[in-house]
């Protein structure tokens, strides 16, 4: 069994009985192991340091985000170019117009198709190559136009002959069919010719 000074703490042997180290007496031990060496003191926590427990992602409280509206441009009111009470009057103006002219090419449709679609009561027993002034004016004349009355119920076809002869034929358009007047380059013919000219056209 090893034996140790009690003094210095060195290991001698069993037989010693003065430590050559130290020169003190060394005591009869039974057993002894070796002195252990004294520990240093723990450095002091510092005051300072924070001992609170930190907070996780998972225990802090939850900021709502908070959304600030956008500010919106003021509109601004639409200005009127009229005053209300004129927009009534040019609103019932305007309506007027549109079924005036509504009215107004019906007419010109019916009035040009009965016109086109009528013949002269010749009393001549030739026979007639056309049968309608439509057909007939439609073969005399190169270019032409027709236009309605309304008013005194007339229709007027205007047109130059393959004579260059400037024609214009006003119809009365009442119950029955009926040439009006008739003028050949401005020139007023008598109503008794009616038939002569229109016969040339017909045959």
């Amino acid at each position: 069994m090893q034996v140790f000074c009690t003094n210095c703490g060195k290991a001698l042997r069993a037989d010693m009985k003065l430590c050559p180290y130290c020169g003190k007496l060394v005591r009869q031990q039974s057993r002894r192991s070796a002195p252990q060496r004294p520990q240093r003191p723990s450095a002091p926590v510092s005051r300072t340091a924070d001992t609170r427990p930190q907070q996780t992602s998972a225990h802090r409280p939850h900021r709502t985000q908070q959304t600030h509206p956008t500010p919106q441009a003021p509109v601004r009111a639409k200005r009127q170019i009229l005053p209300p009470h004129v927009m009534r009057i040019v609103y019932r103006v305007l309506t007027v117009l549109v079924v005036l002219v509504g009215i107004y090419t019906a007419t010109y449709i019916v009035q040009v198709y009965r016109v086109k679609s009528a013949v002269y009561p010749f009393k001549t027993h030739m026979k007639l190559t056309y049968t309608s002034y439509g057909q007939a004016f439609d073969e005399y004349f190169d270019d032409g136009s027709w236009s309605v009355n309304p008013f005194n119920i007339t229709c007027t076809y205007k047109g130059k002959s393959n004579h260059s002869e400037d024609y214009k034929i006003v119809f009365s358009a009442g119950v029955r069919i009926k040439v009006k007047s008739m003028t050949v380059d401005e020139k007023e013919i008598d109503k008794k010719i009616f038939e002569q000219k229109l016969l040339g056209m017909f045959i």
